[in-house]
């Protein structure tokens, strides 16, 4: 290393994607990256430039998920062991307080749903596992009424319309929050607010986008919803009921948008790890 060179690698670390400002790039080319065997004899226009591989790398941009920032520190690492690593921290992390067993009116929480509530809060990004029966939406309203409190915007995506009523009839319930809703008919946008990922395909399909077509690949341009679109850019906080499900397309772009949100929590029952496309994208 020169003497006017202090460091190796400046990564600036934003909510939704890490930026490689120096450094050689090669490292996170071959390590965010797993095997996609589907397309091993067609290139893959979204994510990779290598054919057979799903990149999690943005060549042209030099950019990567954030929640990938501890796997491309390691295959840094094994890279080049003496590497020096400067993080420039973008991030604007919201100061939450744990919460007691009676924030939610009419209900006590169980010592496992405040430890997750809390754990939460406290961390900020991960999934919590929560089996059928666990009461996930009285975490998700116990989450949701700290988030509220420090007046933060906050996205939830549930996977069906009748989970929207279900989840906004028991936040109403547990918090005295009013949400919006957004699908099934509902196109609300609030502070906080319950979206079907249908809805954020629709969304997804409204922007301008590139598809295959069998003369090649097309840009098509069709009017977007630019309500939702300041919402999703804009959002502090997301919370994913059945996260399993966000490996999927419009999920994990619409995610991907919510480049301010830093909170991010999502709800499952279940994890495959055999899987490491959706691994990744889970990560």
């Amino acid at each position: 290393m020169s003497k006017n060179k202090r460091w190796d690698y400046i990564l600036e670390v934003n909510a939704s994607r890490v930026k490689l400002i120096e450094g050689n790039a090669t490292p996170l080319k071959q390590g965010l990256r797993v095997l996609k065997l589907e397309t091993i004899l067609k290139r893959h226009r979204r994510f990779g430039e290598h054919v057979g591989y799903v990149s999690f790398f943005r060549a042209e941009r030099r950019t990567f998920p954030t929640g990938l920032l501890s796997k491309a520190i390691k295959f840094i690492k094994a890279f080049k062991s003496d590497a020096t690593i400067k993080i420039i921290n973008k991030v604007k992390k919201p100061k939450l307080s744990k919460v007691d067993k009676d924030i939610l009116e009419g209900v006590e929480l169980y010592e496992y749903q405040l430890e997750a509530v809390n754990k939460a809060l406290t961390h900020q990004r991960g999934v919590i596992l929560s089996a059928t029966g666990s009461g996930k939406t009285i975490i998700i309203s116990a989450i949701l009424a700290e988030l509220n409190f420090n007046d933060l915007s906050v996205m939830i995506i549930v996977p069906t319309i009748n989970l929207v009523r279900q989840t906004y009839d028991e936040i109403k319930r547990l918090t005295g929050i009013k949400a919006a809703r957004y699908g099934g008919g509902w196109k609300e946008i609030g502070k906080i607010t319950i979206i079907t990922n249908q809805s954020l395909h629709s969304y997804l399909r409204n922007f301008n986008y590139r598809t295959d077509i069998p003369t090649g690949a097309a840009e098509i341009k069709l009017p977007k919803d630019d309500k939702l679109a300041d919402f999703i850019n804009n959002v502090d906080a997301v919370l994913i009921d059945e996260v399993h499900l966000s490996t999927a397309p419009a999920w994990y772009n619409a995610t991907m948008m919510a480049k301010n949100a830093w909170f991010r929590i999502g709800f499952t029952g279940t994890v495959d790890d055999r899987d490491s496309e959706r691994m990744f994208k889970l990560y």
